[in-house]
């Protein structure tokens, strides 16, 4: 398992937006905060 401590900037490129706002808030644990066209937007600043 990864030892990560924070995510400052990222940035994915997929053909599949869905399937990567799944991976980003229920494997990553980031918070979707909005969607715009074929961008989705997270934070993980809270805590």
């Amino acid at each position: 398992m990864i030892d990560l401590h924070d995510i400052r900037y990222l940035r994915i490129a997929t053909p599949n937006l869905e399937q990567a706002v799944e991976f980003a808030t229920r494997i990553v644990g980031l918070e979707l905060v909005a969607r715009e066209g074929k961008a989705a937007y997270f934070r993980s600043d809270r805590v």
